[in-house]
């Protein structure tokens, strides 16, 4: 029982806030007592064992977003044991990564809802209007990356200065990179949140990449927001900006290759693994920069501008992926990559490239999935071979591949087999019975008149009590039950006659025309009673 203190008063000061001292109930709080008639309720556990109500099914986990879908039935009544599908697709209209759900009853070829953005997830609330009987509910997912974990022999990482960027406008993750004048104001507009995958940067393995020059392009001023594509820049570019080392080559060997290993699990994840694309930055000397075509990003990132660039395409090792390149002729003119994209790299009309690819080039990082900085702890240590640095994600947002198929019970019934597995269930206790049954102490019942409850009872059933000898004693059916689809019928321990057994081992045949028989066996030591006749 609880208290409700707000109606208890002081006596000796007239507040219901807490003072040490005697309290009184006001005469309100005890009329209102006094006028509430306690009413008793009544409860058997397990009554409605063959209907019973149906908790939240969890339908499990499909596709890459590790997302469980629940339905909670609402309406059992109105479950069609059909089979259902939830989908999902991109809202292609918005500029943030956002998806919406599509539930379509399968059996009947009907969509039930066309696009919902409501995620309930864990919310127990069931304020919404059921579908054929049931909620969907989902938990949202938004798009998030783990911290870059570095596997290295030796600590050669400034681990505070390392770090991934995930450069696409889409998502709440989404970055800029301050350091990159001309870039410190773009995002991608191409790469989706749905592309997040686990990547990791594998040392030791040779590997090529292309190679983008900052601070040789362009006028005095506009050169250092440039990030040309190394065989773009000229030898009169490079005129008081310093050497460029590997001039005229834009697709450099590199210490590492990067690869997608993403694995399936229970928390998301696609199963995929392949080798990506890559590039890197190279920074003017005259920036501090050292554009030798190795890749080194030193000491200081900000000053060397060595990102890494993986783009979410295939590794191609001879390198003949032109959109990343340029090259193209326009007229007089060589059209060469530029990452700022957009105006600063414009195809010509009748070039041989895909509208994606188009749409690639517009874009600032082009398709880069991520951009990575490597900053080294120290100019004595560097990466040994075998050494990863690796990109995990957190949250795996929804995606097309994300699907849910699941089946309802028509009238949220059990199946047969369910019911099958609960007959085998079939007991009686207590078992053995001494002298009394304790739930006479809140049935009412007189002490020294116990009795034996059957449990998990079908509807329609028989129960043939014997003695050992094989005498039948008593025949109990559904009429016996308090309710027809109980689970549950008392013995009084009497036999037809009307008078009660003697103590001993007793046998019980439960018999149904579903699921068949089964023999339980239990014992009774009665009471003394005084027999009222015999």
């Amino acid at each position: 029982y609880a208290v409700n203190h707000d109606a208890l008063i002081n006596k000796l000061v007239d507040t219901s806030a807490f003072i040490f001292g005697d309290y009184y109930l006001s005469a309100s709080s005890f009329v209102a007592e006094v006028e509430n008639v306690p009413r008793i309720f009544t409860v058997t556990f397990a009554e409605n064992e063959y209907t019973p109500p149906i908790d939240l099914v969890d339908v499990g986990t499909k596709g890459g977003s590790g997302a469980k879908l629940v339905y909670d039935v609402v309406n059992k009544s109105a479950l069609t044991g059909d089979e259902y599908k939830v989908s999902f697709k991109l809202y292609s209209t918005k500029t943030a990564y956002s998806t919406y759900w599509k539930l379509q009853n399968i059996t009947k070829g009907t969509t039930l809802i066309d696009s919902s953005k409501e995620f309930m997830g864990d919310d127990p609330s069931i304020a919404k209007k059921p579908t054929e009987g049931f909620i969907v509910k989902l938990p949202n997912k938004y798009p998030a990356l783990g911290t870059l974990t570095p596997q290295t022999s030796a600590a050669w990482l400034n681990t505070t200065k390392s770090k991934v960027y995930y450069v696409s406008s889409d998502s709440g993750l989404s970055e800029k990179i301050s350091t990159l004048s001309g870039l410190s104001t773009l995002n991608s507009k191409y790469v989706r949140a749905d592309r997040l995958r686990r990547v990791e940067i594998k040392f030791g393995e040779s590997g090529k990449a292309y190679r983008y020059i900052n601070g040789y392009k362009g006028s005095a001023i506009s050169r250092r927001n440039s990030y040309v594509y190394a065989e773009g820049i000229l030898a009169t570019d490079t005129t008081g900006k310093g050497p460029l080392g590997q001039f005229g080559v834009g697709y450099v060997d590199v210490p590492f290759t990067v690869w997608v290993e993403d694995y399936a699990t229970e928390t998301g994840g696609f199963g995929e693994r392949r080798q990506l694309a890559v590039g890197f930055i190279e920074k003017a000397r005259a920036d501090g920069g050292n554009p030798d075509g190795l890749w080194n990003p030193g000491t200081s990132i900000d000053s060397t501008g060595e990102f890494i660039l993986i783009f979410d395409a295939a590794y191609d090792p001879n390198g003949n992926q032109q959109i990343y390149k340029g090259g193209f002729i326009s007229g007089t003119n060589t059209i060469w990559a530029d990452l700022r994209g957009g105006s600063n790299y414009n195809i010509p009309a009748g070039a041989s490239v895909t509208a994606d690819e188009r749409a690639i080039a517009a874009s600032a990082y082009f398709n880069a999935l991520y951009v990575v900085a490597l900053e080294r702890a120290n100019s004595s240590t560097f990466y040994s071979s075998g050494d990863k640095v690796i990109i995990p994600v957190a949250t795996y947002p929804y995606t097309s591949q994300d699907e849910f198929v699941f089946k309802t019970t028509k009238g949220g019934v059990l199946s047969g087999e369910e019911e099958k597995q609960l007959f085998e269930k079939v007991n009686v206790f207590p078992n053995p019975l001494y002298g009394y049954n304790v739930a006479t102490g809140y049935t009412g019942s007189p002490s020294d008149e116990p009795f034996v409850t059957f449990s998990n009872l079908p509807e329609e059933v028989t129960i043939k009590i014997y003695s050992l000898s094989g005498t039948l004693l008593r025949t109990l059916n559904q009429s016996h039950k308090t309710s027809p689809t109980s689970p549950f019928l008392n013995w009084d321990l009497q036999n037809e006659n009307g008078i009660r057994v003697a103590s001993g081992l007793y046998l019980a045949i439960v018999s149904s025309p579903k699921f068949g028989d089964k023999v339980l066996k239990f014992s009774i030591i009665m009471p003394q009673k005084q027999l009222q006749r015999y």
